[in-house]
């Protein structure tokens, strides 16, 4: 009877041990899934924010390349390509050939004016021929 008994005990604690052993399997497994399906959507929520982020960075990014290419197109190349062939070349060629060409003409100008002054002399010994002659006839 007590045989009987141990036996029935030993069958029940390795039943109970059994029991225990696939309800820990079960809650291992349980959180095992738990975990995994917290860990999937963490990674989930992280590939999300990652995208958005990304997203957002590229559309700041292309927004402030279209106003950087904007402003350097508009406004710096067209304004010093500007400055650099209106003002100093033309300016210079102008101011160079104008004075030398004037300055040259002015000198011929003079030599001129010197020429016709010594004809004048010559109108004025005319003059005097002139004038001894009607001094002569009269």
């Amino acid at each position: 009877m007590k045989m009987m008994m141990l036996k029935m005990m030993m069958m029940m604690m390795i039943i109970m041990m059994m029991m225990m052993m696939l309800m820990l399997k079960m809650m291992m497994m349980m959180m095992m899934m738990m975990m995994m399906m917290m860990m999937m959507m963490m990674m989930m929520m992280m590939l999300k924010m990652m995208m958005m982020m990304m997203m957002l960075k590229m559309m700041m990014d292309d927004d402030a390349e279209a106003d950087d290419d904007d402003h350097d197109d508009g406004d710096d190349d067209d304004a010093e390509d500007d400055h650099d062939d209106d003002d100093d070349d033309d300016d210079e060629d102008d101011h160079d050939d104008d004075a030398e060409d004037d300055h040259d003409d002015d000198d011929d100008d003079h030599d001129d004016d010197d020429d016709d002054d010594e004809d004048d002399d010559d109108h004025d010994d005319d003059d005097d021929d002139d004038d001894d002659d009607d001094d002569d006839d009269g």
